[in-house]
């Protein structure tokens, strides 16, 4: 979710994106081949990148993972006893109600179980609630690293003209919030290179988008919010990265403004992380404890790795690997080709053995509920689902929304004639060839004959608004195939844990141990964060007291006054574009502001509390100004 104002998330498991409220979605500005976005250009970075780190080994392990307990979860219920006649509703009842519906639908079990039955049932139990919990543990110890990442991407991130590989996001900025006007006015001036085009387009909208108030004030709000890692830790995640970042740039000062390549290694540092992916998939144990600690104990490991071993050369190497466009694998992420090898075929093999496990011998049913959830969901990761509203099409393929017309659906791309009401849902690929497209799909749910179904899709168009001429009817092909609606995928995230989740939230026993996990995993969260965020304090005593200070606001107690805080927030924000003094004194100057003040109100909060850290200026003829916020 965007620290901005709540109105963009993405969703971890589905994988799907909101920029703005629902009500204020508007479709129009994403279907032009050139779209000039929808003024939420922060916003969409923020998000994309989540769905960038979501498309991932780490976060796919988790979807199995919720796969599994669901699958566990179905057979546990089907193996418990029969509800009592005239025993009164309640969670349990309504549970075993369940149980006995799916007994009669796929089969009952428990007739080739025997007296093992009590047995198999309370095991399936405890993996329930191992799964669960590695849910919430793998979501606590990422959430501030994703959000951090995120939050990097939307203040910090550039690439330069001399950059050698990018993330997503440039292209996608360029080609999602540029418009045609500004291609024409750059083509003007002469022909059009496409790296030094997509650079200096990105690089206009991103300087008019930092420089902004609502940059600014969202910023300033960041710097101010809980130093903890309950309800997100966007502060502690937030300063995370930027010690990462300073790490590197320390050590090679090409990295500093070339950041966009710095936070596409760190994404697949630790979410491509097929070692930590494989952990998560691990064949369900007993004791939580024991897997709870195994899953710190793997995280704890890659950041520590990250700080002792990380070299610039390690990320020129990731670099060059990813400029060949080949397969990127372990190039620069201090694993050998063999040791990455051996990982990823060993969360093959646990991907695998979902289908010969306990549970799904026992239940076909169980089991090809699980894949069909997880495979429905795994289909779109590689796109954006940006827009969803509510349109009306008529006999013609003439879409109009809130009575204005938006779309004329061609004749070659209806899939399903219809009129009436129908969902439109926009998406943009985000990687691979994929990563040019943008796709306008309409759909709408009816009621299905079959009662285990009860609503299907029925599609009735797929447009392309932009791709490559020789991908187009392979985007196609790949959305008739696979497509479900943002709402479904939603509704399909919160189905894939359903079951599994009222199991435990029923059984007291495992309740508590969950909750325990849960009271111990927010200090452990929290001390990882405080010890990299604070990394560049001045020591030990100063980092634990910074702690202390900036638990509930904040930077504000360092920084004295709100003024000094937006100040902050403002300099990070132009520095990122250009860090020249001279042409930051003039940003300041614009916006009525001092910067010897605020560098003097800095240098005091670094003399009485030892961060953030002191601002380093170079000592050339034209200095340059480094903040670490």
């Amino acid at each position: 979710m965007a620290f901005t104002d709540g109105s963009g998330v993405t969703d971890w498991i589905s994988n799907v994106t909101r920029l703005t409220p629902d009500w204020a979605e508007d479709p129009r500005p994403w279907l032009t081949p050139i779209a000039t976005g929808n003024g939420r250009l922060l916003t969409f970075l923020h998000e994309a990148t989540h769905n960038w780190c979501f498309n991932s080994a780490v976060v796919h392990a988790q979807m199995y993972v919720a796969g599994r307990a669901e699958m566990n979860a179905l057979v546990y219920l089907m193996l418990q006893d029969d509800p009592e006649p005239g025993e009164s509703s309640g969670p349990a009842h309504d549970l075993r109600m369940f149980g006995q519906f799916i007994r009669d639908v796929s089969g009952d079990p428990r007739r080739r179980l025997g007296e093992r039955v009590a047995e198999v049932r309370d095991r399936l139990g405890l993996h329930v609630h191992d799964d669960v919990v590695r849910l919430e543990v793998a979501g606590a110890l990422l959430r501030p690293l994703a959000e951090g990442l995120a939050l990097f991407a939307e203040y910090d991130a550039m690439s330069r003209l001399r950059s050698r590989a990018w993330s997503p996001l440039p292209v996608a900025v360029a080609l999602n919030f540029a418009g045609r006007e500004r291609f024409q006015a750059l083509a003007e001036r002469g022909p059009l290179e496409p790296n030094v085009t997509t650079t200096k387009v990105v690089g206009e909208l991103l300087h008019e988008a930092r420089l902004s108030e609502w940059a600014v004030t969202t910023k300033a709000s960041l710097l101010r919010a809980p130093f903890r890692s309950e309800g997100g830790g966007y502060l502690p995640g937030y300063l995370t990265v930027k010690s990462m970042w300073r790490f590197l740039f320390q050590q090679d000062f090409r990295l500093y403004g070339e950041s966009d390549i710095v936070l596409t290694y760190l994404r697949t540092f630790f979410f491509e992380d097929v070692e930590l992916a494989a952990e998560l998939l691990a064949p369900p144990i007993s004791n939580v404890m024991l897997s709870t600690d195994r899953l710190i104990g793997a995280f704890n490991r890659r950041m520590q790795a990250f700080f002792d071993e990380a070299t610039p050369r390690d990320l020129a190497e990731f670099e060059a690997a990813l400029d060949s466009e080949g397969p990127v694998g372990a190039a620069g992420t201090l694993r050998t080709a063999d040791e990455h090898e051996q990982a990823r075929q060993r969360f093959a093999g646990q991907v695998a053995a979902l289908e010969s496990s306990e549970a799904a011998r026992l239940s076909e049913f169980a089991y090809g509920t699980a894949v069909t959830s997880v495979n429905s969901l795994m289909a779109l990761r590689t796109f954006v689902t940006v827009m969803s509203v509510e349109v009306e099409v008529d006999e013609k393929g003439t879409v109009t929304w809130q009575g204005r017309e938006v779309l004329e659906v061609a004749p070659a791309d209806v899939v399903r004639p219809a009129s009436g009401p129908h969902t439109l849902d926009i998406l943009l690929g985000m990687s691979g060839d994929e990563r040019m497209s943008r796709l306008a799909v309409i759909s709408r749910e009816r009621t299905s004959r079959l009662a285990l179904v009860g609503r299907e899709q029925e599609l009735h168009s797929v447009t392309v608004v932009m791709g490559l001429p020789d991908q187009r009817e392979a985007l196609r092909g790949a959305l008739l195939s696979s497509f479900a609606s943002r709402a479904k995928r939603e509704s399909s995230a919160r189905s894939l844990q359903f079951t599994a989740e009222a199991i435990v939230a029923e059984d007291w026993g495992l309740r508590m141990n969950r909750d325990h996990v849960r009271d111990q995993l927010r200090e452990v969260v929290d001390q990882l964060y405080h010890d990299v965020a604070l990394r560049y304090s001045s020591g030990y005593e100063a980092m634990d007291a910074c702690g202390e200070l900036m638990a509930a606001k904040g930077l504000r107690p360092l920084l004295g006054t709100t003024e000094a805080l937006r100040g902050a927030a403002f300099l990070g924000l132009a520095a990122g574009l250009n860090s020249y003094r001279d042409v930051l004194e003039t940003q300041f100057e614009k916006r009525g502001m001092d910067l010897p003040s605020l560098l003097d109100t800095l240098s005091r909060g670094w003399n009485e509390h030892g961060f953030p850290p002191r601002i380093h200026e170079s000592a050339d003829e034209r200095p340059i100004l480094i903040p670490f916020i």
